[in-house]
């Protein structure tokens, strides 16, 4: 399995378990919209895209951890998420686009991310927590409201790249 289409798994009450699918490249959109569970897709290191509200409104902390391959979060991938998404060994990832992780209930991490470049516009918008963005050298554009509204203050040390702060 290489692909998991449109709405797939959208509303399911459970955790679904895809741990183990590992020519999984690409979650598309609203793929687990609405699930009740705590997804695992820990150790997909083929996967390379979730789509647009992947995982809008999911209920419990989705697992990450070491998608090493994974490049592109897109627009609310993570809106109103209840959990902290765990992105660490993300080394690939270069874009996170807009509201990417709105209104997230945790502190998403997303150390050693040394090849992002965007964060897109409203990408953090009131989530309750700092994003940890420790190692980002090639970040270049912060967007629009990128981080309104979150509690704590996200750090960006050692980045000589970065050319544009949007409003807020």
């Amino acid at each position: 399995l290489t692909h998991i289409g449109h709405s797939s798994f959208s509303s399911v009450t459970g955790s679904p378990d895809f741990k183990h699918l590992t020519q999984l490249t690409h979650i598309g959109d609203t793929v687990f919209c609405n699930v009740t569970g705590t997804p695992d897709f820990r150790n997909l290191t083929k996967l390379t895209y979730i789509g647009n509200s992947a995982f809008r409104n999911v209920t419990g902390t989705p697992n990450f951890t070491n998608l090493t391959s994974l490049t592109h979060i897109g627009d609310f991938a993570f809106l109103n998420v209840s959990g902290t998404p765990d992105f660490t060994h993300l080394t690939l990832l270069t874009f996170i686009k807009k509201y990417a992780f709105y209104n997230v209930s945790g502190t998403p991490n997303f150390s050693g991310l040394t090849n992002l470049t965007h964060i897109g516009d409203f990408a953090f918008y009131n989530t309750s927590g700092t994003p940890n963005f420790s190692g980002l050298t090639n970040l270049t554009h912060i967007g629009d409201f990128a981080f309104y509204n979150t509690s704590g203050t996200a750090e960006f040390t050692h980045n000589t790249l970065l050319t544009y702060i949007g409003n807020y």
